[in-house]
Parts: structure tokens; C-alpha cells; sequence
């Protein structure tokens, strides 16, 4: 009989006691998207916190846990105290257990206080284990009284496909143009390079919004040239137009969402471009990479400054004749084509070479005869039209 009321005297005591002081150990779960996320990843790095939760009567002022662990299902990799204690928090990991002390530090009362976090790892093929704050663990109150406490958490695992999942998306850098306030040509292009710090991008989630138009990855818009993307827009630009480009591209993942970038780009096209209704951005790409395998003579080139100067003298918007004698290597110094001709005098050059100046010539001369003629045609009809008006009104 006394052996039996000890024993209930015993019970209440440390329910009270437990009461007045409670260990809980808690799983500090990853990203709630990489799952599963309600347990813990195998093979991976995971954390518990361990906190104390007080009554109102009781404060605390020092501890000594005593964590039990199976070191044949994980190993405990640190101990990182609260911030509050990193200083005066001892702790000593062994084979089979860690032990953590606290002196004369006072836990408030009345509230659940976060002590350190607990780092380990499982071995792969883990699938549960076991944290036990266990005998002889305890806690001192202000009044020196000893309290024993325990606590035990189940531990559950499961593989999953990486254990550092990535959570950071791909950068996007613009290389062509160099900044956005270079004007737009008609012959304009974009560079784009990418880099992402765990994984490579994945080209198919490529997507480019460019003047209304939607590019995707399998657009022959698109070139991937030594881990750079160039982007050929194949709509014919508008002049003096301000335009966006956002470019958007996601990472690849092995979880269930990748992480994506966006970014937009404001550019202003120029205010004239040459031929703007009769060549489209691909015809004059096209045109310029024939031109660099064309070899222009001296004398053509004289031809082309000379015709350059009257472009210059009349103001004329003529910069793309000047960007094609760029690709052909023809200079705009008058002296050094002449000293060229000078010297293709004295030593001919056994090369066979393709000129097409005198087709651009006669192609240039067609489309200014052409004008001429629209205009002439048009002024000889609004001519008449004016006469007829006036004798209609003059037989009024």
C-alpha cells in the first residue's frame, strides 16, 4: 500500500514537473515544393529544433540534455545553439549520443524558446530512426530545483531524386546589343548568354516576346551559338518605334517546378531605315553575309565614297550603304583608295575576284528612275486635273 501511494505521489510530481518544463523536439521540414514534404530526405542533410516550453510559474536558468541517437540509421553532423546562447552553450557529440549544457542563462517563463538545431544525416536506404532526450537529462529552475524532462521524436525517411534541391533561377544577360539605348537598324540582332549555378538552362522553355510576335525554342528564329542564344527577329522592324523584348527561360529540374526568369528590354528603333518596305530583317542579314565573301575593286570602292559623299551632302539616311562598304572592307578615306589604286597599278594581283557593284548600281538606278517616273506620271496627272478644274469653272 505505501509502496503504491509512493508511486502515485511520484506520477503527480512529474507530471507537474512535466508540466512546468517540456522538451519538444521538432522536424525543421524542407520547401514544402520539393517533396515529400512532410518527411524527411534520405542520404540527405536534415535538422530537428529542439525548444523548451515553460509554465508561468517556472524559469529557467540551466539544462543538461542528454539526446540519444542510432548511429547505424544517421549521423549527427552539428549543433547550432539559439543566438541568444551561441556563446555560453556547451555541447560534445558521441558515438551514440550529444550532450548539451546551458549554465546560469534564465529561459523565460511562460513560453516556448527555440535552444539549438540539430544537423544530421541518414544513410541512404534509411527509412525511420529515432531522437531521445533521455535520462539523465534535466533542467534547474531559478530556485536550483532539478526537474527531469524527456522527449522522443520518430524520425521518417524517403529517397528523393537530389538532396540540394536548386531554388535559384537562371540569370539572363544581354550581350548584343551591349545596353538599351543602342538604336534598333534594320539589320539588328540579339545575344542573350545564361548561367545558372547548379543546373544548365533547358532550351525548350525558351520563350521571346518581341514587337507582338511569341517566339518559341523551335523558332528558326533562334540560333544557339557556344552556349549563347542570337535571336533573329524575323519581322520587319518599324521606324522610330519604341519596342520591348521579354525574354523568359526556366532551369532544369529533376522536382516538380523548375525555376523560371523573365526579363524585359525597352529599345527604340531608328527613326528612318533604309528600304524599310522593300527588305525585311532576314533578306538584309542574308544580303550582308554574301557581301563578306565579296571582294570590291579599288575603283569600285572610289565609286562607292564618292557616292557616299553625295549621300552626306544631300543628308540623305543612306547608313546602310555605308554598314555594306564596311563588310566588303572598301574604307572611306578617299587617300587610301586612291593610294590603292596607285598600287593596284604597279602590281596586279593574280586573284579572280566577283564584283557586283554594277548590278547594285544598275539596281539603284532603276529604283531612283522608277521614282522619277511615279512622280513625273503623278505631277502630269494632278497638272491636268488642275487645268480641267479651271476650265470647268471658268465656262461656270
Amino acid at each position: 500500500m505505501i509502496k503504491k501511494i509512493i508511486w502515485v505521489i511520484w506520477f503527480f510530481l512529474l507530471v507537474g514537473f512535466s508540466q512546468a518544463a517540456q522538451v519538444i523536439i521538432e522536424p525543421n521540414f524542407i520547401d514544402p515544393r520539393f517533396e515529400p514534404a512532410d518527411k524527411f530526405h534520405a542520404w540527405c542533410t536534415n535538422q530537428v529544433t529542439v525548444s523548451l516550453k515553460t509554465s508561468k510559474k517556472e524559469t529557467i536558468s540551466s539544462f543538461r540534455f542528454v539526446i540519444s541517437y542510432e548511429p547505424q540509421n544517421i549521423e549527427i553532423l552539428d549543433i547550432k545553439p539559439n543566438n541568444n546562447y551561441k556563446d555560453i552553450m556547451d555541447y560534445k557529440i558521441e558515438y551514440d549520443k550529444v550532450i548539451v549544457s546551458l549554465l546560469n542563462k534564465e529561459i523565460p517563463a511562460w513560453e516556448t524558446t527555440p535552444l539549438f538545431v540539430i544537423s544530421f544525416k541518414s544513410n541512404e536506404f534509411a527509412t525511420e530512426s529515432v531522437l531521445a532526450i533521455r535520462k539523465p537529462s534535466y533542467v534547474i529552475d531559478t530556485n536550483n530545483k532539478e526537474i527531469l524532462v524527456f522527449s522522443e521524436q520518430k524520425l521518417f525517411f524517403e529517397k528523393v531524386p537530389e538532396c540540394e534541391p536548386d531554388t535559384l533561377p537562371p540569370t539572363i544577360t544581354l550581350v548584343k546589343p551591349k545596353n538599351t539605348s543602342t538604336l534598333l537598324g534594320l539589320d539588328s540582332y540579339f545575344v542573350f548568354s545564361f548561367k545558372d549555378e547548379k543546373k544548365w538552362i533547358d532550351p525548350e522553355s525558351l520563350s521571346i516576346t518581341f514587337d507582338g510576335v511569341v517566339y518559341t525554342w523551335s523558332d528558326t528564329a533562334f540560333v544557339w551559338k557556344e552556349n549563347q542564344l542570337y535571336f533573329y527577329p524575323q519581322k520587319r522592324l518599324s521606324i522610330g518605334k519604341s519596342l520591348d523584348l521579354t525574354i523568359s527561360i526556366s532551369d532544369k529540374q529533376k522536382y516538380w517546378w523548375p525555376n523560371t526568369s523573365k526579363k524585359t528590354f525597352s529599345f527604340t528603333t531608328y527613326s528612318w531605315i533604309v528600304f524599310e518596305n522593300q527588305l525585311t530583317p532576314s533578306m538584309y542579314r542574308n544580303l550582308a553575309e554574301k557581301a563578306q565573301k565579296i571582294y570590291a575593286t579599288p575603283e569600285e570602292c572610289l565609286a562607292l565614297n564618292l557616292l557616299w559623299s553625295n549621300v552626306i551632302s544631300t543628308q540623305f539616311p543612306f547608313d546602310d550603304i555605308e554598314s555594306l562598304s564596311k563588310k566588303i572592307n572598301c574604307s572611306f578615306d578617299t587617300k587610301k583608295i586612291r593610294n590603292a589604286l596607285e598600287n593596284n597599278k604597279k602590281s596586279l594581283k593574280s586573284t579572280v575576284f566577283l564584283s557586283v557593284f554594277s548590278i547594285l548600281w544598275w539596281i539603284l538606278f532603276g529604283i531612283t528612275f522608277l521614282l522619277k517616273l511615279h512622280y513625273f506620271i503623278s505631277y502630269k496627272k494632278q497638272k491636268k486635273i488642275v487645268k480641267s478644274l479651271k476650265s470647268s469653272q471658268s465656262s461656270q
